[in-house]
């Protein structure tokens, strides 16, 4: 089952992609690792003309493959779960 939250979230996602309120930036953590954040563009209600992003959900690089093998869908999916499970 999906959270409420999760459901929200991803109905934001929906919204700010229909609108193309979607940007992917290229980010650096604490130790200079980088990685890939999809943000929400958003409207600054004090100043119009001032870009607002909002760190929505970060892209699975590479690194993240043997993470991936290990996540299993539901048994009630419907369709087929198109990951290599190699």
């Amino acid at each position: 089952m999906i959270q409420p939250e999760t459901e929200m979230n991803f109905k934001t996602f929906i919204e700010a992609a229909k609108n193309d309120d979607l940007s992917l930036v290229s980010c650096k953590d604490a130790k200079g690792r980088s990685f890939d954040v999809i943000a929400v563009l958003c409207v600054d209600a004090n100043d119009f003309s001032h870009d607002v992003y909002m760190p929505f959900a970060v892209m699975a690089g590479p690194n993240m493959y043997p993470l991936m093998r290990k996540i299993k869908p539901p048994e009630n999916l419907k369709g087929e779960w198109c990951w290599d499970d190699e």
